[in-house]
């Protein structure tokens, strides 16, 4: 019923700068290794993106979930859903940062060197202790 959102751009794989849709970054390798965790616990883990985004043409939309989906696979050992939308069985959500990126409930620290461009942010409109 409940799901977990993570970024895909700097937080699941590095973010340099846009290089097209059909470009995803080398992983992140703590957070891959968190959202396999979270898969073999049996998680809803979902890959939260703007390259789902409905302002976007079908045809690029289509291509950008292929995308995201193929590298899952790849990196991840299978694909999973695809969003750019939250609702109300969101149990929490990854999102990138330069300083450390970090959810309550399973206390993960991901060192500053790992992230060069952004700052941390963090949300869990569920639960926000």
């Amino acid at each position: 019923m409940y799901w977990i959102g993570v970024d895909l751009d700097g937080t699941l794989a590095f973010e340099d700068e846009w290089r097209g849709i059909e470009h995803i970054g080398v992983p992140i390798p703590r957070m891959v290794e968190r959202v396999k965790q979270l898969i073999a616990d049996g998680e809803d883990v979902r890959i939260f993106t703007a390259r789902s985004s409905r302002l976007q043409t079908d045809e690029e939309r289509a291509i950008a979930i292929r995308c995201v989906e193929d590298w899952c696979e790849t990196h991840l050992g299978r694909r999973l859903p695809v969003t750019n939308e939250k609702d109300r069985f969101l149990k929490y959500f990854w999102l990138y940062s330069a300083t450390g990126l970090m959810q309550t409930r399973a206390s993960i620290r991901v060192r500053s060197s790992e992230f060069p461009r952004r700052r941390a942010l963090w949300t869990n409109w569920k639960n926000p202790t």
